[in-house]
């Protein structure tokens, strides 16, 4: 018996075209286009775009 799994149906790397991904995010690409993987960096964001701890108050010193 003999099986097929299709996962992709776009064989165009989305990531090799153009790497939208910021402050090494990981990019990944989908049928859909290019997403980045932010998690290991200490950024968040579509692109990885945004420091994660940048613009949150401190604890204790909220208004």
């Amino acid at each position: 018996m003999l099986f097929f799994l299709q996962l992709r149906t776009n064989v165009t790397d989305a990531c090799e075209r153009h790497d939208p991904c910021q402050h090494g995010g990981i990019c990944i690409s989908t049928d859909s286009g290019p997403i980045c993987e932010c998690r290991n960096v200490e950024y968040e964001g579509t692109y990885c775009e945004r420091g994660r701890y940048c613009c949150r108050p401190k604890r204790g010193s909220e208004l």
